[in-house]
């Protein structure tokens, strides 16, 4: 299956201030409702809520009811079936989980599952997930953060967790899908793929970034990965064994309509 790409580069793309990315539910929402239906129009399944960000001001509740509430009407509206992702720095679903258990169930027609992505450590993730599964919705989702520096820690987490232990440890948890997100490059989660494929026959949600951004002369940040370099590794990556692909930072509808070409070819 195929899920959405990024929300915060493609906002801040379109003019949103790094800083105002989470606002931009409250303030401009057609232009996160058109990122939504661009990502539908290209192939996704899923689509990802602009909820991931820290609780930086008063207004953070609002603002994340707001993203969620965008994403699932988005999704509702669409002629297809697609699922939202309500999406969760690990930190955040610890710390304000009866905050979200209220937002989750504000409407039960179509229940988000939970998505914590961009865990750095196992002890943390490992909470989160525990807060996670009190909440009364559906599937909770859970990926790491693994390096790929060339470094002798090169595919773990940055506490040290293997791709095996972070699988084994979180699915005991409960958590229902697994996987993996952000990173530099694409092709390295292949690698990562086949190793938590080895220990599980859980649903893999694996969303790679387009790289790392550079300023280009106009001081716009360009990300290096292209749509037809992306939907070379998003095949690579059904054949190791994940079970949706979709894309993290610097990913666009380009780079998701790409991936869905390809991984059609799977049938």
């Amino acid at each position: 299956m195929i899920s959405d790409g990024a929300m915060g580069s493609e906002l801040i793309g379109q003019g949103i201030a790094p800083s105002a990315v989470m606002h931009a539910n409250l303030e401009a929402e057609a232009t996160v409702r058109s990122i939504h239906e661009a990502y539908i129009a290209a192939g996704a399944q899923f689509l990802t809520s602009n909820t991931f960000g820290l609780c930086s001001n008063s207004r953070w509740i609002d603002e994340c009811r707001a993203g969620l509430n965008i994403a699932q009407k988005t999704a509702m509206a669409s002629h297809q079936e697609i699922g939202v992702w309500m999406s969760l720095p690990p930190s955040v679903m610890i710390a304000e989980r009866e905050a979200l258990d209220e937002i989750v169930v504000s409407d039960t027609r179509n229940p988000p599952f939970i998505l914590i992505e961009t865990c750095t450590s196992l002890i943390e993730a490992r909470k989160a997930l525990k807060a996670a599964t009190s909440l009364r919705s559906g599937i909770v989702a859970i990926t790491g953060h693994f390096r790929a520096d060339g470094t002798m820690a090169d595919g773990t987490m940055p506490d040290g967790t293997t791709p095996e232990e972070f699988v084994r440890a979180l699915e005991g948890d409960g958590a229902q899908v697994l996987g993996a997100n952000c990173g530099e490059t694409p092709e390295p989660f292949v690698g990562l793929t086949s190793r938590m494929r080895a220990v599980t026959r859980a649903p893999l949600l694996i969303q790679s970034s387009a790289g790392l951004p550079k300023q280009d002369d106009l001081g716009i940040w360009r990300y290096p990965v292209g749509p037809d370099r992306f939907a070379k590794a998003a095949r690579q990556l059904a054949d190791a064994g994940a079970s949706i692909i979709g894309g993290c930072c610097g990913t666009s509808a380009a780079h998701i309509a790409a991936a869905k070409s390809q991984i059609g070819c799977f049938g």
